[in-house]
């Protein structure tokens, strides 16, 4: 069963108030997943690294990206492009300020990546107030809010209480966790994506396909070809 039913234009945001947890990683894979499903899709970047619109320029020139440093570029210019795309996938900041206000004061779905530490699960909990405090100004129960659990080690301790503590969080957890792989950290260097990294990324691969089909109403599998082209 799918998390998320919103039928229609569709703003999906990465939030959390900590950096390297993995909300690029989870932005620019989202952004190709739908590309790859036939959805006309825009990435936004609102993270003052940049990480994200490098990145996915280099990887798929073809999918347009916008970046916004101001809330009031992200309140004012992010619902107009629902006008020209089905889904905008923002990017968030680290940190809670007032960028990431605006992001969660227009998005209808929020992934919040957390990895195995006690400082991630701290920013976690912190974008879980934000994001009720967003719901609680807009009155319509928006954004939807995922919990996905990253950078899991099966079998050690920092992941046994990550899980643990991920059913206290407040909001819904994704049912498939996203694993500690060396693919995810090399992805970004070499200007790709999991699917295209040969037999390195088969599980990752698999496992971020399961997520999307999880928290998304779309679903199917991105395939490359023998020179690593995805196909439709």
């Amino acid at each position: 069963m799918h998390f998320f039913l919103y039928i229609g234009k569709v703003i999906i945001t990465t939030a959390n108030s900590k950096g390297g947890v993995g909300k690029s990683t989870l932005a620019v894979h989202l952004t190709m997943w739908l590309h790859q499903q036939g959805e006309n899709v825009i990435l936004v970047d609102v993270d003052m690294q940049q990480s994200s619109s490098r990145w996915i320029k280099e990887a798929f020139p073809q999918i347009r990206v916008i970046s916004y440093q101001t809330p009031d570029e992200v309140l004012e210019e992010v619902p107009r492009l629902e006008q020209e795309v089905s889904v905008v996938v923002a990017d968030g900041p680290a940190g809670m300020a007032e960028l990431t206000r605006a992001l969660l004061m227009i998005a209808d779905l929020a992934l919040v990546p957390c990895g195995p530490s006690a400082l991630d699960l701290e920013a976690s909990a912190q974008a879980v107030r934000v994001i009720q405090q967003a719901r609680n100004v807009r009155k319509n129960g928006r954004p939807d809010a995922i919990f996905v659990v990253n950078k899991l080690q099966p079998h050690t301790r920092l992941s046994r209480e990550l899980l643990e503590s991920s059913a206290t969080i407040g909001i819904p957890v994704a049912r498939t966790a996203i694993h500690f792989r060396q693919v995810y950290a090399d992805a970004p260097g070499q200007r790709n994506v999991v699917w295209d990294m040969g037999y390195r990324g088969t599980e990752a691969a698999a496992e971020l396909n399961q997520l999307f089909v999880e928290v998304t109403p779309y679903g199917k599998t991105p395939t490359a070809d023998r020179r690593g082209k995805r196909q439709r």
